[in-house]
């Protein structure tokens, strides 16, 4: 952690409560895991977790860090129970920061940005932290009074709200992207995972994200469909798993899984469902392949595979837009150009020195720009700001 972080100067010693429903481990909960291994043992900030209970978030929340199961349930406007949830999930939050004299509430998800900013005591400040685009507008637009500072993780993020908001609380925004770890990184990539040996003449390319049709792995399928075509040495992971609680994803997933089976190449695509240790296998991936077809809010798996030196082809909607610049830190392409996608693919396997190019142009991006220890810095200082 930089010495700076340490000698921030505050006016006092500070109890902050991190917000964080957690009802899985997606991109938001990933940012404020990394921020609180990097902030915890800050000498005057005294770090309090709530959160819905989930064990594989509580398991990684940092041992000195207090994590407490609080009531935050789903919020669902047209159910009346869901409203007398809500208002009890505000009247026990609001005993909650009380009896721990709380001073700060970094809240880390739309649901916990309303129940938050409901329950707010009069001295005590809030932080919003905006991740996507999921916030009801009409809804945030109440709200959006509440907090001292809204972090955003990207300038679409941001430009979301202010279109939202109208503009109002621009003076509040701050953009704080997602950041890695590089040393944590490669510690991680080491670990013993069970993964296919890869043999010298193959070509790896991998989809890393929930299985979800905005995500587009379908469009990675297609894409891949053709470029096996041209060099049978390749083979393409489909890496990550629907949502539990959205049968939608579930559908999505049958359906891509149906596509693959129907197009005879269920020996050339891998799919390896969720994965504790993503990092073995990025680190061995020839090619980094998002596809979103809708703005993608950050993109936190392309900072990562920038940071292992990979060249990422990502789609040119929203975040990625901003973290890579298109042939030199990486490729935009939109994915639902399949024939288009499979042909920039099927560049890169065959010229790896474009590969080795872009992917050490892409590490040097992620060390100027991206390293955790300075996203750490500047959300501390946020929370001194308020």
């Amino acid at each position: 952690m930089p010495s700076s972080l340490m000698q921030a100067d505050s006016p006092q010693s500070r109890n902050v409560l991190i917000l964080d429903p957690a009802n899985f481990i997606g991109g938001a909960e990933l940012f404020m895991l990394d921020f609180l291994k990097g902030a915890a043992a800050h000498k005057d900030i005294t770090f309090v977790v709530g959160t819905t209970g989930l064990e594989a978030y509580v398991q990684q929340v940092p041992e000195s860090v207090p994590a407490h199961t609080l009531f935050l349930p789903r919020l669902k406007s047209t159910s009346i129970s869901s409203w007398f949830d809500l208002f009890r999930a505000v009247r026990l939050l609001r005993r909650f920061v009380r009896e721990k004299k709380i001073d700060v509430i970094l809240s880390n998800s739309v649901r916990a940005n309303v129940i938050a900013a409901l329950a707010l005591p009069k001295k005590v400040r809030l932080v919003w932290m905006l991740h996507d685009f999921t916030f009801p507008i009409r809804l945030m637009r109440f709200l959006a009074k509440k907090p001292h500072k809204i972090v955003c993780v990207s300038r679409i993020v941001q430009k979301y709200f202010l279109s939202a908001t109208r503009g109002k609380w621009e003076d509040k925004t701050e953009i704080i992207p997602n950041g890695v770890d590089l040393g944590l990184l490669q510690k991680r990539s080491i670990e013993k995972v069970t993964l296919p040996q890869k043999k010298n003449d193959e070509y790896w390319i991998g989809n890393i994200g929930r299985i979800e049709p905005w995500k587009g792995q379908l469009y990675f399928l297609k894409a891949a469909r053709r470029v096996l075509s041209k060099i049978p040495a390749a083979y393409f992971f489909v890496i990550g798993s629907p949502v539990d609680h959205d049968p939608v994803s579930k559908a999505y997933y049958e359906e891509i899984k149906t596509y693959v089976t129907k197009s005879g190449l269920s020996h050339k695509i891998i799919f390896t469902g969720y994965l504790k240790n993503v990092y073995p296998l990025l680190s061995q991936l020839d090619i980094l392949v998002h596809t979103a077809v809708e703005p993608e809010p950050f993109g936190r798996v392309i900072v990562e595979g920038m940071a292992f030196g990979k060249t990422v082809i990502a789609s040119p909607l929203g975040g990625p837009a901003e973290t890579l610049e298109h042939e030199k830190t990486g490729l935009l392409v939109d994915p639902r150009d399949t024939v288009l996608l499979a042909s920039t693919i099927l560049e890169l396997c065959n010229n790896p020195a474009k590969r080795a190019l872009i992917g050490a142009a892409a590490l040097r991006s992620v060390k100027v720009s991206y390293q955790q220890a300075f996203v750490t810095e500047r959300l501390i200082r946020c929370l001194y700001s308020v």
